[in-house]
C-alpha cells in the first residue's frame, strides 16, 4: 500500500511517502533529498521498531546538517581539495568540509526537491526524479536521476540509482545516507550492534578522511570485520590513529548475491543484510551526531575521491553511458 501526505514548506511541496506490505512494516521516504525518513521492522516480539535515525520536525529537514536518510550525490564521500581535473580542466566544487568537499556540497542532491515520477501499486515501488543542471554545486554537464525505492512483503528495502549525463562527462557517485540503531532506541549506542563486512582489504586514508591510494589488508586488525564483532569492542587506537570511531570504505566486491555486510543487534533481535552490486561500503559510526553512535551507516557506493585517483576505477559518467547500481537492506528477526 502506497500512501501521500503533503505539507507547503518554503522552497516547494514536501510529500511524505509511505510504502508498507501486509504485515503493517514499512517506510516512509521524502521528496525533499529522495530521503528515508523512517522505516519500521518488527523486532523479535513482532513490535514494530524504527530503525533510522531522524529529525522530529519538517524544519530539519530543510537544513539536514547530518544527512538523515538522504540521497547523496552528485559525488558520495570527499573530494580532496575541492577540486578535480577533468579533460584538461580543472573544476572548483563548493569546500564544505575545508579543504574538501564532502556529499556534493552544500548545494547537494539531499538538498534538493524530487518529483514523483512513477507509483506502482502492486509492486510496492515508487520512482523520484532529479534533473541537476550543468554547474550545480561545481560538476559541469546536466546529470538526471532517478531514484527507485521498492519496499518487500519479507521487509526488504530496495534502492535503485540510475543516472544520465546528457552533455558533458561528470563524477558521479551516488549512495543513501541512513543511520541504523537496530535496537529502535535512537538515545542508545548503535554501535552496540555486531558487525560482519564481506571485505578484507579497504582504502587508507589519511585523518581527514582523503584516500591515499593504497588498499590495505586489514585481517587481524581493529578494522577487520570478516567475522561478527561488536562495533563497539573495537573502537580504540590502531594504526597510529585515533579511533573514535569508523569512517573507513571497505572493498566488498560488488557481489549482489552475497551479504556485502550485516548488522545484528541482539537487544531487538533484529539483523540487517546489505546487498549491493557497488564495489564497495562505507562504514560510518556517527561518531560527530549529536548523541554520538547512535546510529551506524553501511553506505554502498563507488570509491572515495575516485576523480583524483587514477589507479582508482573510474567514476566519470559520460553521455551515452548509463549510471545504475542497486543496495538492497534486509530485515530479519532471530
Amino acid at each position: 500500500m502506497i500512501t501521500i501526505r503533503e505539507t507547503a514548506v518554503a522552497n516547494g511541496s514536501l510529500k511524505v511517502i509511505r510504502i508498507a506490505n501486509r504485515s503493517g512494516a514499512g517506510v516512509e521516504i521524502l521528496n525533499l533529498g529522495a530521503t528515508v525518513q523512517s522505516l519500521f521492522v518488527p523486532d523479535r516480539d513482532g513490535r514494530l521498531c524504527n530503525v533510522v535515525l531522524g529529525y522530529d520536525t519538517i524544519e530539519g529537514y530543510l537544513d539536514n546538517r547530518y544527512y538523515y536518510g538522504a540521497t547523496i550525490g552528485r559525488f558520495a564521500n570527499r573530494i580532496s581539495n575541492s577540486s578535480f581535473l577533468l579533460d584538461g580542466k580543472r573544476y572548483r566544487l563548493q569546500s564544505n568540509d575545508s579543504p574538501n568537499s564532502n556529499h556534493g556540497g552544500v548545494d547537494g542532491f539531499h538538498a534538493r526537491f524530487f518529483d514523483i515520477t512513477e507509483i506502482a501499486e502492486r509492486e510496492n515501488l515508487i520512482s523520484l526524479q532529479y534533473l541537476s543542471p550543468d554547474g550545480e554545486a561545481g560538476y559541469p554537464g546536466q546529470v538526471d536521476l532517478q531514484v527507485r525505492y521498492r519496499w518487500t512483503e519479507d521487509n526488504a528495502l530496495e534502492i535503485r540509482h540510475v543516472a544520465r549525463a546528457y552533455d558533458h562527462p561528470t563524477p558521479v557517485n551516488i549512495t543513501n545516507h541512513s543511520y541504523f540503531n537496530l535496537s529502535g532506541d535512537h538515545t542508545s549506542d548503535a554501535a552496540r550492534a555486531t558487525l560482519s563486512i564481506l571485505g578484507s582489504s579497504m582504502l587508507e586514508a589519511t585523518g581527514d578522511f582523503i584516500p591515499t591510494g593504497r588498499i590495505l589488508d586489514i585481517r587481524e586488525t581493529a578494522f577487520d570485520f570478516t567475522t561478527p564483532r561488536r562495533i563497539s569492542d573495537r573502537i580504540g587506537h590502531v594504526c597510529e590513529r585515533t579511533l573514535k570511531g569508523y569512517n573507513d570504505y571497505y572493498l566488498t566486491g560488488g557481489k549482489p548475491t552475497t551479504p556485502a555486510a550485516e548488522l545484528y543487534d541482539e537487544r531487538s533481535g533484529i539483523a540487517m543484510q546489505l546487498y549491493t552490486d557497488y564495489p564497495g561500503v562505507l562504514l560510518y559510526t556517527g561518531d560527530y551526531l549529536p548523541i554520538p553512535y547512535s546510529g551506524v551507516c553501511l553506505e554502498a557506493q563507488l570509491h572515495v575521491d575516485a576523480p583524483n585517483r587514477p589507479e582508482f576505477p573510474t567514476a566519470i559518467l559520460c553521455p551515452g553511458t548509463i549510471y545504475d547500481h542497486t543496495a538492497t537492506y534486509r530485515f530479519t528477526v532471530r
